[in-house]
């Protein structure tokens, strides 16, 4: 993984997923990975890349993931009118 890491934090059921397309193409990655879900690929990954969080990830070492943390408000903020807001019915 290269330092060229955008992490957007916020949670569950916030946007991000969803949304994920939108914030990729706003802070210009390549590729977008949902934090946990794939390590490896997500460490062998090179350019600009999304990690999607509920909060800031940590490595195996305990160490905060490097790269520049965004909230999903900022996130929502940049993406402007691109932005698509999650539908929240039927949430227990």
């Amino acid at each position: 993984m290269t330092n060229d890491t955008i992490i957007c934090v916020g949670p569950p059921m916030s946007g991000k997923t969803l949304n994920a397309k939108a914030i990729a193409e706003a802070y210009g990655c390549q590729a977008v990975y949902e934090a946990g879900s794939d390590d490896y690929a997500m460490q062998r990954a090179t350019g600009r890349i999304l990690v999607l969080a509920h909060s800031r990830p940590i490595d195996r070492q305990g160490r905060p993931m490097p790269g520049q943390v965004v909230t999903v408000g900022e996130a929502r903020q940049r993406c402007g009118s691109a932005w698509i807001e999650p539908n929240r019915k039927g949430r227990l």
